[in-house]
Order: structure tokens, then sequence, then C-alpha cells
């Protein structure tokens, strides 16, 4: 099983200059649901290929496998830990200190 990675798609695209409409009409999809692919939706395995025949790559150019031990399938998540990456080590321990003390608020309140 193949899991898009949009980072790649859209750096892919970026490099490319191939815009989501043309990517879309390529790769016989609709191109709303382009968006939520590149969104971090993951396609069926047809419309991985489709894609990367579109793009004129191997699948493996737009993806990751699931076995990858990087793989984080929700955008938001994947936001947070690049975020997390970007801190400085003060700025990382100040966060994990935060989130320390509303963990302990959030355990009191369902407990007191």
């Amino acid at each position: 099983m193949w899991i898009i990675d949009p980072d790649k798609l859209r750096r892919l695209q970026r490099s490319t200059r191939v815009n989501n409409k043309t990517l879309a009409e390529c790769a016989g999809i609709d191109v709303t649901y382009l968006s939520r692919v590149r969104g971090g939706k993951n396609p069926s395995e047809e419309v991985i290929e489709a894609l990367a025949n579109a793009l004129n790559v191997d699948r493996e150019a737009i993806c990751v496998t699931p076995d990858d031990k990087d793989v984080i399938r929700d955008p938001r998540e994947r936001f947070l830990v690049e975020t997390f990456r970007l801190l400085d080590e003060t700025g990382k321990a100040d966060l994990v200190a935060h989130a320390s003390r509303l963990i302990g608020r959030k355990q009191n309140a369902t407990t007191g």
C-alpha cells in the first residue's frame, strides 16, 4: 500500500510547472479531489498510479510506504511536528512544560 506525500506531490508539481487543473485532467480526476489529495487525503492505488503517470514519474516520487517511520498522514499533526523541529532547545522545553501544565489541569478537572 502506498500513501501520497502531499509535500512531495506539491514540490514535484512546482518543479514541473504543472498546475492543479492540468494534473487533474491528465490523471482523470476532478480538480477538487486533487485539492483534497494535496491537503492530505489518501486516494486509491489507481489514482496514485494515474497521478504518477500524469507527472511521468514512478509512484515513489510522490509517495511513501506505510513502513516508513516518518509517515505523518494528518496534515495538522505534520504541521505541529515540523513546527516543533524548528524550535530551539529552550523553545522546545518551554512548549513541553506548558503542555504538561495543560495536561495536569485537564486531569485535575476530571478527577476533582
